[in-house]
């Protein structure tokens, strides 16, 4: 289901989001790119006190899958950091990385701005850590087609916001707080 392929516009897509946080503690955000393949990452899990997650370079149901499992994990009161190997599920393991600031300012995780930032309500701290797996299933190299989103190279195609788009952003958000 994707809101604003339905027709949907942006407040629609942040009140579903507000309403899976509310209800789930969470929300995962799938993003198709023609570039990258796309990824999906976590909204909710900052404001608990951990990382936002994100998984690129596979296949858009199994990141969300590999995401639900770990947020509930995480939710459920588990830690994950860099220095471990945790399993994801269907014989995959995966290790966090820190995501560079980079990637953050080229929009890899803009509906978690828009949702946090966008009402001008204060957002809890940002950080984001990529998961990336390895095991059979993702091949004989491991997953060598997941986009590293620790470095600052733009793995994944993403434009950096225009001053023209922060402004637009701006102007939503105000019209959203009425």
């Amino acid at each position: 289901m994707c809101v604003m392929c339905d027709g949907g516009d942006l407040d629609d897509l942040l009140f579903g989001i507000d309403w899976l946080v509310h209800r789930d503690g969470y929300a995962l955000m799938p993003v198709m790119s023609d570039e990258a393949g796309g990824w999906a990452y976590t909204i909710g899990l900052a404001a608990r006190g951990h990382s936002e997650l994100v998984v690129a370079g596979i296949a858009l149901c199994c990141a969300s899958e590999v995401l639900a499992g770990l947020a509930s994990r995480v939710l459920g009161g588990e830690s994950l950091d860099e220095s471990e190997v945790f399993p994801c599920g269907d014989g995959l393991t995966g290790r966090l990385v820190d995501v560079h600031a980079a990637q953050v300012r080229r929009g890899l995780v803009n509906v978690w701005l828009e949702y946090y930032v966008g009402d001008g309500s204060p957002a809890p701290s940002l950080r984001v850590g990529q998961v990336v797996l390895s095991g059979p299933a993702l091949g004989e190299d491991g997953g060598g087609a997941q986009p590293r989103l620790d470095r600052p190279a733009d793995a994944l195609g993403l434009a950096r916001p225009t001053p023209t788009d922060r402004r637009a952003a701006q102007r939503r958000a105000r019209r959203r707080r009425g």
